[in-house]
């Protein structure tokens, strides 16, 4: 299993950003569960909802692209204190310059011991450092 963020999911959601990255976690999320934090479906419905304001996609479209994430096979971890630390999360923020959203894959990432996808560059950047980051299989 793996731990994913908005940004690698919605990458072939979207079916627009780093193609090859996107179809390959595609292609391991139709065999594999994966894991995100609590919060992921707000994150992603406000990234959906972005695009949809800016014109990119029409409401019809955006709802088609709320209702595929929502039918993937995703394990939601809440934020608990077996997990969780406002010092630990601050730290990896000012460690790797991390959004505190962004810090909290990475957080969960290191406790499950589990690999990172995303495309975020400065989260990739954090994993790679921390060799949790997920290169996809060929």
């Amino acid at each position: 299993m793996l731990v994913v963020d908005a940004s690698a999911v919605l990458g072939f959601v979207f079916n627009d950003d780093d193609s090859a990255y996107a179809e390959m976690l595609k292609t391991y999320m139709r065999h594999n569960p994966v894991v995100a934090r609590d919060f992921f479906r707000i994150e992603a419905n406000n990234v959906i909802r972005k695009q949809e304001r800016r014109g990119r996609y029409a409401g019809e479209v955006a709802e088609l692209f709320i209702h595929e994430m929502m039918s993937l096979n995703i394990l939601y971890r809440r934020i608990t204190r077996s997990w969780f630390s406002e010092d630990a999360l601050y730290n990896l923020q000012r460690e790797y310059d991390l959004t505190a959203y962004d810090a909290l894959y990475l957080m969960l990432a290191l406790y499950l011991k589990m690999p990172l996808a995303t495309l975020d560059v400065k989260l990739k950047a954090a994993a790679i450092k921390t060799n949790l980051f997920w290169p996809g299989t060929p």
